[in-house]
This record gives structure tokens, sequence and C-alpha cells, in this order.
């Protein structure tokens, strides 16, 4: 998250510590204190910066676009989630899905790997079901799938859907991104968050 003050420019120079990046920028030379202070934009850096590089690694989100990216997401969830439904949660519905175009199906790189992915299924025009919302356990905690939450609701929106339900025992997260408990089925929590 990026603190940025509208009659300042964005910061000129970025300095990395192992907690973060600060971004620091001498202020201009008009006003009272004439460059006197130093104003930190504060960036906040969930990711971890590769050791002694003094660089961080970038999140890249991506929709699926090929049906091997399709594989390797749906790898990674099968991987951490469990499988009750193969007719709704089973690779040929996902394919089928993934060939209509209809449903947000995204997933998050770091490190040239897939860490996260969040694949939605269409319950009717107007509502989408978070099907799949996975992330390796190396990468949690990061920000991450919060970060890709916000791309999947964004392209859900501009694919006309108005809200967005999901099942998790995940509370707090998503409380977090929006969510309000609607329901409780089966020990489930049921999400939901109008678009």
């Amino acid at each position: 998250m990026l603190h940025h003050f509208s009659n300042f420019a964005l910061p000129q120079k970025l300095i990395f510590s192992k907690k973060g990046a600060f971004a620091g920028r001498q202020e201009s030379n008009t006003g009272k204190d004439r460059g006197r202070k130093l104003l930190y934009y504060i960036i906040t850096v969930r990711s971890k910066m590769k050791e002694g590089e003094g660089e961080m690694s970038t999140i890249i989100k991506k929709e699926i676009e090929t049906e091997q990216e399709l594989k390797e997401v749906l790898e990674l969830c099968y991987d951490i989630l469990t499988v009750n439904a193969p007719e709704l949660y089973g690779y040929d519905a996902w394919h089928k899905r993934f060939l209509d175009g209809l449903q947000p199906l995204v997933y998050a790189m770091k490190d040239e790997q897939i860490v996260s992915a969040i694949l939605g299924r269409a319950e009717n025009k107007d509502s989408l079901v978070i099907g799949f919302a996975a992330c390796r356990e190396n990468y949690r905690r990061q920000g991450i799938t919060k970060e890709l939450l916000g791309y999947f609701e964004d392209i859900a929106r501009k694919k006309g859907f108005k809200c967005i339900s999901l099942g998790s025992e995940e509370d707090a997260f998503y409380e977090k991104c929006g969510y309000k408990i609607i329901s409780q089925v089966h020990g489930q929590n049921i999400f939901q968050k109008k678009l």
C-alpha cells in the first residue's frame, strides 16, 4: 500500500531493508521548510526479499490463458485442497469453464512459480462462487492471496457478476476482504460480497 499525499510527487528512490521498502524523497524547495524535511512514503512489502540481494521478487497476477496453465494451477489446488465433488471441481469441470471463458480463473506467480490461485464458477448470470482459493504454505500471510482476490473481484465485476459467494473456515481472512457471513452449511461459514 502506498500512502500518497496529493501535493507531492511519487518517490524517486527506494531504500531496501529486510523489513520492507521505504521510498524517500526530499521535499520540494517551495514552502516553509525548504527541503529540510525528508518525507518517507511507506510501501508495505509483504513479500520476503531475496537474502542479501536487496531486491524484491515480483508478484505477477494473471488470468489462465492456456490449458497448460490450467493444469498447473489445478495441480496446486489439488495438492492443497480436498476435492469432494468431482462433478463440480474435477479437471473436466474446470476445463469446461476455462473453454467458455465466462468465469474468472486467476493465479499469482512469484519466484517463477505458481503460488496462489482463485477459481470461480458461475452459479447464475449474477452470482459467482469461489470454487478454489489456494496458496502454497510458505507464501501465506504475505498478502499475495488478498491481492489476487482483489484482481479476481475486478475481473468478476467486468464480466457482469453482482456478487461472489464461498464456503470457508478461514473467517478472519474473508472478513478482512469485505465478505459477510450469510449462513452456515455443514460447519462451514458461507460468505458473500456484493460487487
